[in-house]
């Protein structure tokens, strides 16, 4: 099932209002990790570009001052910027989750038809409001 789509019914809904809670308040989970996992993962992609800059930067560096070059630095030349996309992807994604929670949050209790108040109270949670 999507997220986007309602959810099938074989038959009437037997399940009652606490049932339908849980499940909206598990895609609501879902969703806030899908779209952290999507932005780190966009992030640490494009950490990769300036990883091989800064290896390749420092090695040059090192050959022009010393004639030799030490992988150990080189390796923290690649290190640090990756590690640095990777610090912005986490940032940038939570930013996004926290723009998004309550939309997020009124779409799902329209399609659990549940009270978007208990909802919008787990997502402060989940976002640190």
């Amino acid at each position: 099932m999507t997220d986007e789509a309602p959810p099938y019914r074989h038959m009437p809904d037997v399940l009652g209002e606490s049932e339908r809670e849980d499940e909206a308040t598990r895609a609501l989970g879902r969703w806030r990790e899908r779209t952290r996992t999507t932005w780190l993962a966009i992030f640490a992609v494009g950490g990769l570009v300036p990883a091989g800059i800064g290896y390749w930067g420092l090695t040059e560096l090192q050959f022009r001052m010393n004639d030799w070059a030490s992988l150990r630095i080189s390796v923290l030349g690649a290190v640090l910027p990756f590690i640095g996309c990777l610090f912005a992807g986490r940032f940038i994604g939570n930013r996004v989750v926290r723009a998004r929670m309550m939309g997020q949050v009124d779409r799902l209790a329209r399609l659990y038809e549940i009270p978007a108040e208990r909802l919008a109270e787990t997502a402060r949670l989940l976002v640190g409001i």
